[in-house]
């Protein structure tokens, strides 16, 4: 506790509430202060008037933010790990023209509200399952079976039964991957007591090394799945940080996380499964078949601005040629199709799947 800040423990989880003091120089103690508590690595909610904002949209009116004093509190923020929660209400806290009832002040609500996991998890391909030795004779298995009807429902049908097996086949070689981490790390610390206290048993070596590589494989898919989770794509390939990719998950989850809405009744509305049905009757409401009057003279008086070459030439079915082009311009980590196929998977099994989705196209 101090002037600035109190700190309470909740069921292990720490909240603190913030009053920063007006002058510069004073706050410091307060974001030194902070930095000790974040040390403590444990689940950490702060609120209240931090006498600071991150950004120039966080004001209206007065004198112009000072752009040293919000770089030095995101520092500290980011030094602390904190991320911004979303919030609903007020967009400005405190004002010194509206008048306020006891305060100028707004009052202040926090909760803690976890992210419910979704009950049907739609599968996304990854790209670590490129690294696997059998992936590629996996594929190959499946998609060569034999599939009849059209071209475009063959490719479907092959990517469908794609998509089951390698459900299946994920959660039989790679399983909960920080789960997999966990016991990796376990063996290694075993080998390395068996090696201590045996140093002369090569048998014992050997089998520590393998232990090591067996956990930096795991460590290696850890990364790649939540790099491609994150969307960074500036990071290098081969940098290892995954506090960094964990925190920018944290920040698209919480974005991406729907809280509570408004429904057409005007009602507030916070329960998930609710807030799942009223977008689902919205959107068939919306998008539901309603009887219209065809109007072809309307057609007549649209102008032709293209010429005769240029209609055939967009008309044309794209060749073979045409369409390996534009699968290896695209990016690989662009968003996955209906399936859950990226490019990424085009890309790395197009020898074998070339020809369904030329004749498909």
């Amino acid at each position: 506790m101090s002037s600035e800040m109190i700190t309470v423990s909740i069921g292990g989880v720490l909240a603190s509430g913030i009053h920063a003091h007006v002058g510069v120089v004073q706050r410091i103690f307060l974001w030194s202060e902070m930095e000790l508590i974040s040390d403590l690595k444990k689940p950490w909610l702060v609120i209240g008037d931090f006498n600071s904002i991150v950004s120039s949209e966080e004001k209206i009116g007065g004198r112009a933010a000072n752009s040293r004093v919000m770089q030095e509190f995101n520092t500290y923020l980011d030094n602390c790990e904190l991320i911004q929660a979303p919030k609903s209400g007020l967009q400005f806290s405190w004002s010194n023209f509206v008048l306020r009832i006891a305060s100028d002040h707004a009052p202040l609500l926090g909760v803690s509200e976890s992210i419910p996991k979704p009950s049907n998890i739609p599968l996304k391909f990854q790209k670590m399952w490129l690294s696997h030795p059998g992936f590629m004779d996996l594929v190959s298995n499946c998609w060569n079976e034999e599939v009849v009807g059209d071209p475009s429902f063959v490719l479907l049908q092959k990517l469908k039964k794609l998509k089951n097996i390698l459900r299946d086949w994920n959660w039989n070689v790679f399983g909960n991957v920080n789960v997999k981490i966990k016991e990796a790390e376990e063996e290694v610390h075993k080998g390395m007591e068996l090696s201590d206290n045996n140093p002369a048993d090569t048998e014992i070596l050997n089998n520590l090394v393998i232990d090591e590589n067996n956990y930096n494989s795991r460590e290696v898919q850890l990364k790649k799945m939540l790099q491609q989770k994150t969307r960074t794509k500036w990071v290098k390939e081969g940098s290892v940080n995954t506090s960094f990719f964990h925190t920018n998950l944290k920040i698209r989850q919480s974005r991406n996380f729907i809280s509570e809405m408004e429904d057409s009744n005007g009602d507030i509305i916070s329960n998930q499964k609710k807030i799942a049905d009223t977008l689902v009757n919205h959107f068939e409401k919306n998008f539901q078949f309603q009887e219209t009057e065809e109007a072809d003279s309307l057609l007549e008086v649209i102008p032709e601005v293209i010429t005769e070459e240029d209609q055939h030439m967009l008309d044309a079915v794209p060749n073979e040629e045409e369409i390996n082009e534009a699968i290896f311009n695209m990016d690989p980590e662009s968003s996955p199709g209906p399936y859950g196929f990226s490019n990424c998977f085009c890309r790395a099994c197009w020898h074998m799947i070339h020809a369904d989705f030329v004749q498909a196209i």
